[in-house]
């Protein structure tokens, strides 16, 4: 797989993660320990837990970005205007 279709791959993964509800987390993240224990899953289990890592760290990027976007937005609109003299 090229890296452009890898990284596609893992960003579609990336969102998908981001939008289950939260009795599929229950339900991937049992999934994730049982293929923890099973001696075949190892590179699988961890696999899983990278992805799940990217989401975190995606999912933080855009609150952080979020922030500061409405940040900036309140000092535009809410500045004082004896501050501009």
């Amino acid at each position: 797989m090229d890296e452009s279709r890898h990284e596609a791959a893992v960003a579609d993964l990336v969102h998908d993660l981001r939008r289950l509800s939260a009795l599929e987390r229950d339900f991937l993240h049992r999934w994730r320990c049982a293929l923890g224990i099973m001696p075949s899953t190892p590179q699988l289990a961890q696999v899983f837990d990278r992805v799940q890592r990217l989401a975190a760290w995606e999912a933080k990027a855009q609150r952080d970005e979020d922030a500061a976007t409405l940040a900036a937005l309140e000092r535009i609109e809410f500045q004082d205007p004896r501050l501009d003299a």
